[in-house]
């Protein structure tokens, strides 16, 4: 009866208020970010705003984003049994991408291992397996959660797509490099947006399906 209530709560409670209120915020951030790019890129300075570089302003609240997504996820594996392992995977990805955010990890392993082989071939492997580990665990989560869930892997998705047009192919003019480059990174933003807002969501109707068990005496 608990996992039912757990299920039902899931799909009433929707976008709960703080998970709203982190999605405003973090687009209004990114729509920011976007702003002071643009002319940074046309004028070809201020790198600092520009999201096609690293070690910078977009760069900090990408990863940091990644970050709390990482542990209200790794919040979730602790706490919610049923889908453990989906959380917990999610919750060492988005570790995994802080890391990568101010580390470079993706671009260390492109140069050791190839870059066609690196982006053509073990990125998209290890997509695919996440992917199906993920889906394994969380194709009963339903609402808010698993819709943003699903504009998540969408997002990260398109980042991989850009990233390939970018290394793989010549773009047909400079700008359209830059335009490019710079909706690999929005799109990585967004997945780490739509990670975090699906776990906010996601934990909020957790607790209501404990507040529903206590309440009606269910089991």
């Amino acid at each position: 009866m608990g996992g039912r209530a757990a299920d039902d709560c899931q799909t009433t409670v929707g976008l709960n208020a703080p998970a709203r209120r982190v999605l405003i915020a973090a687009l209004a951030i990114e729509a920011g970010l976007i702003a002071l790019h643009i002319p940074a890129r046309i004028a070809d300075g201020a790198k600092i705003f520009r999201l096609d570089e690293e070690a910078n302003l977009p760069t900090w609240f990408s990863s940091s984003q990644f970050l709390i997504a990482g542990l209200v996820c790794a919040a979730l594996a602790f706490g919610e049994k049923r889908r453990r392992t989906g959380w917990a995977v999610l919750a060492v990805l988005m570790v995994m991408f802080s890391l990568d955010e101010v580390a470079e990890i993706h671009e260390r392993v492109e140069d050791k291992a190839g870059f066609d082989l690196a982006l053509l071939v073990l990125e998209p492997l290890v997509g695919v397996a996440v992917l199906v580990v993920v889906w394994r665990a969380m194709r009963t989560l339903s609402g808010a959660p698993a819709t943003f869930l699903v504009l998540a892997l969408a997002a990260a998705f398109l980042a991989q797509l850009m990233s390939i047009v970018t290394g793989h192919f010549e773009p047909s003019s400079q700008a359209v490099e830059y335009v490019v480059q710079a909706l690999e990174e929005v799109f990585e933003m967004l997945t780490g947006t739509f990670v975090l807002v699906a776990a906010l969501s996601a934990g909020a109707a957790a607790w209501t399906a404990v507040v529903v068990r206590l309440t009606t005496g269910r089991r």
